[in-house]
């Protein structure tokens, strides 16, 4: 797929899944043309192969939100490792790809975590606490006041009002005038290198 780069981009990114509602949203993506970052959790990636098979023959990216979703922070260089790499080893069993990608549970990121993960750290500059207030109006509202060029988008899918909002909002946003794009796409599109260790929250 083609990206226009006079054109602006916008990054949907998606938590703790692959849950029940994944696939539904698969579908809006793959009708619309557009794309998503996916940040897996690993012990529910076994659970649920065929969505995890789906993000990726879409087009959508794939990245590593841990196994167990431990707030990294708290944990020593042992258990960042083994939650690291037991959930690249379980995403990439299935998809045949290696997983360039890793989200910090809470975003929570320190020196040790940011030398033991080998990969940049993807956070977010848009939070739509859609955990929280499990409102699909809420959300939808949040998204479409805070979208500018090069934001990076909160959301978990493993919300149906979540997933909701990501329905109604995917064919609004491209309606605006967005490209609805991977966070690996956009890093490129917009001229960055991405160092392993790093954090990024959005791309300007």
């Amino acid at each position: 797929n083609t990206i226009d780069p006079t054109k602006p981009l916008l990054a949907l990114t998606f938590d703790d899944g692959p849950g029940p509602y994944t696939m539904r949203l698969l579908e809006t993506l793959e009708k619309y043309n557009a794309r998503a970052t996916f940040f897996l959790i690993g012990k529910k990636v076994l659970e649920r192969r065929d969505v995890v098979k789906k993000i990726d023959k879409i087009g959508c990216e794939v990245g590593n939100h841990t196994t167990n979703h431990l707030q990294l922070t708290k944990c020593t260089e042992e258990q960042i490792a083994y939650e690291i790499d037991t959930t690249n080893v379980y995403i990439e069993s299935i998809i045949n790809k290696k997983v360039d990608l890793v989200r910090a549970p809470y975003g929570s990121a320190n020196p040790l975590v940011r030398r033991t993960v080998h990969t940049p750290l993807i956070h977010w500059s848009v939070d739509t606490r859609d955990w929280e207030v499990l409102n699909a109006e809420v959300v939808k509202h949040h998204v479409l006041e805070h979208a500018k060029d090069g934001e990076i988008i909160l959301m978990h899918d493993v919300h149906e009002t979540t997933v909701e909002a990501a329905i109604e909002l995917i064919p609004i946003l491209i309606e605006e005038g967005y490209q609805l794009v991977t966070v690996s796409e956009m890093a490129q599109v917009k001229g960055y290198t991405l160092q392993d260790g790093d954090v990024y929250h959005r791309y300007k």
